[in-house]
């Protein structure tokens, strides 16, 4: 019933354009015959290149973005290209869409990214990031995944800060602190229940020689790690090199009552106190 509505409204509005515009059916007709033509064909023979089908009326929109899609499944993304360029002005979703998809393709990260989001398609952001390589394109990855979260909020919030610290701990083993610190420090301010980001920030600040920022941060961090003893370790051991050992001591016993069976913990108790615990 549904089907046969939609069917009937499509019809009126065909007629009605026919009547406005007098070519108008007999248009839509050698449009809608040369479409099936062309999916008929093109489900028969996979192999089947563009240039194979019969040139497409000068009045059918999308004729070029199919064009593009048999390109596509040629991995022929400059041919896609080639059939799509001259469609770009329309504004048609699906000609938007096939222009993200040949960006993509082609390396072109950043501007399928801006169109997807443009489009609200989270999940097609979230599974393009998912498939970029973290070595060669871990801008573009990040990018991808804010842009989902910008659309989607809180589900992608963690793929975000994950993302951006691996990030930053590239730029902080190559010795560029302000860099990493740039991108931690406002991620903190937007993300403060994210507890990782805190020793990835004092770090930077620590091999900067900002020893005071660093202890900060972590003591900043600490409700946010209350059930990570790696990070209140990593704390008592910015305080001991600071010499402040009652902090030291409160951060070890703090990771022991995390993990009671905490190697590094209890071998710090011992060594500040002189005494097992």
């Amino acid at each position: 019933m549904k089907f046969r509505l939609f069917f009937l409204s499509l019809l009126a509005i065909t007629v009605i354009f026919g009547m406005v515009i007098p070519n108008g059916i007999r248009a839509a007709a050698a449009n809608n015959a040369w479409s099936l033509t062309f999916i008929r064909e093109a489900a028969q023979m996979e192999s089947t290149t563009p240039q194979d089908f019969t040139t497409p009326p000068p009045s059918h929109r999308h004729a070029g973005m199919l064009l593009a899609h048999q390109a596509l499944k040629l991995d022929d993304t400059d041919l896609a290209w080639s059939y799509l360029a001259p469609l770009l002005s329309e504004p048609d979703l699906l000609i938007r869409e096939t222009q993200a998809n040949i960006n993509y393709l082609q390396g072109e990260f950043e501007n399928a990214i801006y169109i997807w989001k443009a489009l609200g398609h989270y999940s097609t952001l979230y599974t393009a990031a998912s498939r970029l390589s973290d070595e060669d394109h871990l801008d573009a990855k990040i990018l991808a995944y804010r842009s989902a979260y910008d659309i989607r909020g809180e589900p992608y919030a963690r793929l975000v800060t994950y993302n951006s610290l691996q990030k930053a701990n590239l730029l902080i083993d190559e010795g560029q602190y302000d860099q990493a610190i740039a991108i931690l420090s406002p991620l903190i301010d937007e993300f403060p229940h994210h507890g990782w980001l805190y020793d990835g920030l004092a770090r930077a600040y620590w091999l900067d020689h900002q020893p005071d920022l660093a202890v900060k941060v972590m003591e900043g961090g600490w409700d946010a790690n209350s059930d990570n003893p790696r990070f209140h370790i990593i704390a008592a051991y910015y305080y001991e090199e600071l010499g402040l050992t009652e902090k030291a001591l409160e951060a070890y016993k703090t990771a022991l009552a995390i993990n009671p069976e905490h190697h590094d913990a209890l071998q710090g108790i011992q060594r500040l106190t002189g005494a097992d615990e």
